[in-house]
């Protein structure tokens, strides 16, 4: 198919291997087989620009030669910026590419020789062989992660609405549709997409299918949403333009730990009052506020779900860690934003002139009713952050590597022991931007026996036994995701290829059932329509 230049479209093809299997590997592998055919040069997008540790370890592991050098962004930059910057990969990031400048210096790079090789459609090298420009590989790796980063907005004749588009959306599609045509574009995702409206970047793979086809599978959609995603994954794979394999479950343990927590007990009254501040009179208010309170309220819940399962969590991994293994707690949020916000109206007692403007109301009936609210709200003797909690009862942070993405934490400080007046306090200290990665070194060598990952510290990363001489991991699973793509990722971490031992899992359940079956149902459904399109 051509487009209206003329010009061909670009190929697609959609790895969707599973967590562990190796994606990484493949995709050096693909690049390298593009490095001997004489396309020298390609492009590694990924989600975060940390995970170029991971890419260099898998060119170590491929054996790649010297001259395929691996850039980074900075790197690449400033040679290019002031001449050429060579052959090889450029590892970025999507947020990088959403620059304009960015793209353009990537682009020009790619598709063009050097100054010294002007005019020359291919170039000897040094072996003799002719050297391309312009059709090396477009990879697109984590693209799952990314697919709330990359909505695409068009207009009724095909063009991108930029008004209406993310940033990183309009470079994704820029760069397969204009700036490099001639690429071939590579998308790696071990959870491809659980709605067919998040393959709106995969451009190369609509001109794969055709637009008749899309269109007859959007119908079918509105009719079936598993039979359309079934359809479209079958499609895929059968025409050759997509791989979905996963890595055995034979031998992994799961376990659904139903436990009699402490919290529920303990803090029985606490739950009904919260209840009761948490589900005001739905009477008057404005619909969109409900929803924005509606959303906060489901949060609260999450989090106070997670909280009651602690004691049974805690008791369960001091138990493994006595076993001998290597235990990883599993959670989403980190609570950093809510720390963050405490820490900006400490000191408030929600007078009208002291909080932002959002918090002033000119309402007398509604002052004295926000401060009745904030009253009952700081009389709840609530249980503190998870993570926290998980950080401090396990050896703090020299015994439990912490895993996410946040930069500020709480410390549990015992102080007056030598006057004999001990006490302990909380004390907020920040976190380095590369902590992560000494954490996940640390976990892997055996100093640290636990870990605690988070939504946003944990895409892309390995912490299964790596070793013949490793610890066997256990994963305990508190909080559950919204998204069947952030679960499918959660419980890879520990089950990948060339492992030593097989992983076990736990999912602690609430006590409060009835909280946490909202949340069960709709992963549960999510988890579906994703099975449908990878394993339809």
């Amino acid at each position: 198919m051509l487009d209206k230049g003329g010009y061909p479209y670009p190929k697609g093809f959609l790895l969707g291997e599973g967590t562990g299997c190796g994606k990484g590997r493949m995709v050096t592998g693909v690049m390298l087989h593009h490095w001997n055919s004489g396309n020298r040069r390609s492009i590694w997008c990924s989600k975060k620009k940390e995970l170029l540790k991971d890419a260099q370890r898998d060119f170590a592991d491929m054996q790649v030669p010297r001259e395929m050098q691996l850039l980074d962004t900075r790197t690449f930059a400033t040679q290019q910026s002031s001449g050429d910057a060579g052959d090889g990969v450029v590892f970025c990031s999507y947020r990088w590419l959403a620059n304009d400048d960015n793209r353009k210096l990537l682009a020009t790079w790619f598709n063009e020789p050097p100054a010294a090789e002007k005019g020359e459609d291919a170039v000897p090298t040094n072996a003799g062989q002719k050297k391309y420009f312009g059709s090396g590989v477009l990879a697109f790796d984590e693209c799952h992660a990314a697919k709330n980063q990359l909505r695409v907005k068009y207009l009724p004749n095909g063009d991108i609405c930029k008004k209406a588009s993310e940033s990183c959306g309009v470079a994704v599609v820029e760069m397969q549709m204009s700036l490099l045509k001639e690429a071939r574009v590579l998308y790696v995702s071990a959870t491809a997409a659980a709605e067919l409206s998040e393959l709106a970047y995969y451009s190369a793979q609509k001109y794969e299918l055709g637009f008749d086809h899309l269109r007859r599978t959007f119908a079918m959609r509105d009719a079936s949403p598993l039979g359309g995603m079934a359809a479209l994954g079958w499609q895929l794979r059968t025409s050759g333009a997509a791989v979905s394999r996963r890595l055995s479950l034979e031998g992994v343990q799961f376990d659904i730990g139903t436990f009699f927590h402490g919290l529920l007990e303990n803090h029985g009254p606490e739950y009904l009052k919260a209840a009761e501040a948490a589900n005001p009179s739905r009477s008057g208010g404005v619909a969109n506020f409900r929803g924005i309170f509606t959303a906060a309220r489901q949060k609260f819940w999450k989090q106070f779900a997670a909280c009651d399962k602690l004691p049974a969590a805690l008791g369960l991994a001091r138990r493994l860690l006595a076993e001998g293994k290597q235990v990883v707690l599993a959670l989403q949020s980190t609570g950093e934003a809510a720390m963050t916000d405490r820490d900006d109206t400490d000191g408030d007692d929600a007078g009208d002139d002291a909080g932002p403007e959002q918090r002033r109301l000119l309402s007398a009936t509604s002052r004295r009713k926000r401060d009745e609210l904030i009253a009952r709200w700081k009389g709840l003797k609530l249980p503190e952050n998870a993570l926290d909690h998980i950080l401090n009862s396990l050896g703090g942070p020299e015994k439990v590597a912490e895993i996410s993405g946040r930069k500020r934490r709480l410390l549990l400080k015992t102080e007056g022991e030598a006057s004999g007046d001990k006490f302990s306090r909380y004390e907020s200290a920040s976190r380095p931007a590369n902590a992560s990665l000494k954490e996940i070194e640390a976990f892997q060598a055996g100093q640290k026996r636990v870990a605690i990952i988070t939504a946003a510290g944990s895409t892309g990363v390995s912490l299964h036994a790596h070793k013949a001489d490793s610890r066997a991991r256990h994963m305990i699973i508190l909080e559950l995701p919204w998204s069947s793509m952030e679960f499918t990722q959660q419980i890879g971490r520990v089950h990948r290829s060339g492992q030593a031992h097989l992983p076990a899992y736990t999912l602690i359940t609430s006590s409060f059932s009835a909280v946490e079956a909202r949340f069960v149902c709709a992963l549960a459904r999510r988890i579906k329509l994703l099975g449908a399109f990878t394993r339809g």
